[in-house]
């Protein structure tokens, strides 16, 4: 009772709980202001604004002390609520280069301000002709920020120099120096997490005279390098439109490529044929051949169950063997949850076929057993059953059962279904059109040296926007650039015609009396083309529209069957219907394995402050 007590505490308990993935938080706006002071530091205010979702209690500014032109160091003077003006609890890490300021608070599912008042020491470097201030304002990792605006305040105005350059990755912001040259402002949107915006300043030297000279660089040096950082990133802009340009190329030279091949060479040919159905199979085939010639290239492995049932089906139509249902006695023999399973028992005329490997002989107008289908019978019987006796669950284990890294039945049919379109094409006529399979196989490889030059000449942007589409191409093109020949595809109509009329109560019924005669007939290719359900479900209809019974299967026992009866009852093609839902459990079977990145730029990077930023 204690245990039971204390889970149900426990559940109640993480019920409770907020769920962690709804905690977030976002900036809605970031606002600095940088006063450059006569002695080369900066005193800065930054008041920051956090949009929580969730609770939260410390947030952190990792900010580096190091740049391209030299050392820094960080004296922060205090955090506040920028609202109430009410002071916060911080505290300053320092590591290596590093220095962290983290303060503390409680908020939830609220927008709160923060100010942050802090110097950067030797934040500008004084030279001969020129002073510079190159910082990175918003560090590069941080949460997403919707606005920034900096505004930079020098000591004196810069009355002959006063340049601005920002940046950053995201999309150029605007940039005001005042008329007065006391001060310029920037305003960026839409900064990407992994952004930081960074600022670099030339201004008179003179106005830092506090400040010591330093050497080694000059106005035009400096102006030099941030003309580099500009090119470089020109370089790579150009670089990528004429990637995107040359993809965009490729992108429809392939499309048309593709389209001009399927019109010429991937329709399927024209046939004269209206026949809407047929009421007789268009040809005498094995009924497992039928699933393997209905589609195009090669035989689809989710027809083959279909195959190897009505291989089943036919060889106990033929006299090889015999069904029969049984059923369970249920639940701790209380009749409910019954199970149904199939026995299949090889007559003596499928014992003989099995031992000669060939069929004995046939009675006049019977078609011989063909390989393909004395292999399901050696599988059923000699892998999955015992001596002559084989359930429909042994068959549904041996099949699903993983034998390397494939199934029984997955191995079985990757040997088998092929056999079955060989076998039509050998006896018949070809089954693809061997133009088209050519073209099919030219398209792919054009397709996969146009990208890969593409790639290898320097434009790997064509990976990324035409390699998409090149691969949807390929597998289209596998798919739909195969086509049957003429024959093929009057083939194919015909038996599609004739799965319609066994599918169509209305045709069945016109066809007259004598069509309950030769159900089992029907029967072996209903199950064959997937409509097995329909066609017994029609012939119990018909059977009852014209008072007449459905002559009985010689070869199919049930409990189901009334017996005494001149024919078939309802419910013993009920029962006969409910037992092929047997067979597409042996599609479960079918897996390989069970288990078994003066103005706007996004280049930069040599400002000292660059670092991250957190809160939880």
């Amino acid at each position: 009772m204690l245990r039971q007590l204390f889970f149900i505490v426990a559940v109640l308990l993480v019920l409770a709980a907020p769920p962690a993935w709804g905690k977030g938080y976002d900036h809605p706006l970031i606002e600095q202001t940088f006063r450059l002071l006569p002695t080369g530091d900066a005193d800065v205010e930054e008041i920051r604004t956090f949009r929580f979702e969730g609770a939260f209690s410390w947030a952190t500014i990792t900010r580096s002390t190091v740049g391209q032109y030299g050392g820094y160091n960080l004296e922060y003077q205090g955090v506040w609520d920028a609202d109430t003006r009410q002071p916060l609890r911080y505290q300053v890490e320092r590591e290596g280069n590093d220095v962290t300021l983290r303060w503390f608070y409680q908020a939830q599912d609220t927008t709160k301000r923060f100010l942050v008042a802090y110097r950067v020491r030797n934040a500008v470097q004084r030279y001969a002709d020129v002073a510079q201030f190159y910082w990175k304002a918003v560090e590069g990792d941080h949460a997403p920020i919707d606005r920034v605006r900096i505004t930079i305040v020098p000591p004196a105005r810069s009355l002959t120099l006063f340049k601005v350059f920002v940046h950053s990755k995201a999309s150029p912001g605007e940039l005001e120096i005042a008329p007065d040259l006391s001060h310029a402002v920037i305003s960026q949107t839409g900064i990407p997490e992994t952004s930081f915006v960074e600022v670099r300043v030339l201004l008179e030297p003179a106005i830092f005279a506090q400040a010591p000279v330093q050497g080694g660089q000059d106005y035009a040096a400096l102006l030099a390098d941030e003309r580099r950082q500009s090119e470089r990133e020109l370089r790579i802009w150009t670089l990528f439109r004429t990637g995107i340009t040359i993809s965009g190329l490729i992108v429809l030279a392939l499309i048309g490529g593709f389209v001009w091949t399927y019109y010429r060479y991937g329709q399927e040919p024209a046939v004269t044929y209206s026949g809407i159905y047929e009421r007789e199979p268009p040809r005498p085939l094995p009924p497992a051949v039928v699933p393997a010639i209905m589609t195009q290239g090669k035989v689809e492995r989710v027809h083959l169950p279909r195959a190897f049932g009505a291989t089943l089906l036919e060889a106990a139509r033929l006299g090889y063997l015999e069904i029969e249902e049984r059923q369970d006695s249920g639940l701790l023999g209380t009749g409910l949850f019954k199970d149904t399973d199939l026995i299949y028992r090889l007559t003596g005329k499928g014992k003989e076929l099995l031992r000669r490997r060939t069929s004995p002989e046939l009675p006049s107008g019977e078609r011989a057993f063909e390989p393909f289908e004395i292999a399901v019978l050696e599988v059923v019987f000699k892998n999955a059953g015992s001596a002559d006796v084989a359930t429909s669950d042994a068959i549904e284990a041996w099949g699903k059962r993983i034998v390397g890294r494939k199934s029984n039945f997955l191995r079985f049919i990757e040997l088998w279904g092929p056999q079955l379109r060989s076998w039509f094409e050998g006896k018949f006529f070809k089954l693809d059109d061997p133009a088209s399979e050519r073209a099919k196989v030219v398209f792919i490889g054009v397709t996969i040296a146009v990208i890969a030059v593409a790639f290898f000449v320097g434009f790997g942007v064509s990976l990324f926007v035409a390699g998409p589409v090149g691969v949807l191409l390929i597998v289209l093109a596998y798919r739909g650039l195969s086509r049957r020949t003429p024959q093929a595809a009057l083939e194919v109509r015909k038996w599609e015609a004739f799965r319609r009329f066994m599918s169509d109560f209305s045709a069945m019924k016109d066809a007259g009396p004598q069509l309950l005669h030769l159900w089992e007939h029907y029967l072996v290719y209903a199950m064959a083309l997937g409509v097995a359900d329909r066609l017994l479900n029609n012939l119990k209809l018909v059977a009852a529209e014209l008072h007449q019974p459905v002559p009985s299967a010689r070869w199919f026992h049930s409990p189901s069957i009334d017996r005494g009866m001149p024919g078939m009852s309802v419910s013993s093609l009920e029962s006969l219907t409910r037992s092929f839902q047997n067979f597409q459990n042996l599609s479960r079977a079918l897996s390989s394995s069970t288990g078994s990145g003066g103005g706007f730029s996004g280049g930069g990077g040599g400002g000292g402050g660059g670092g991250s930023s957190r809160a939880g």
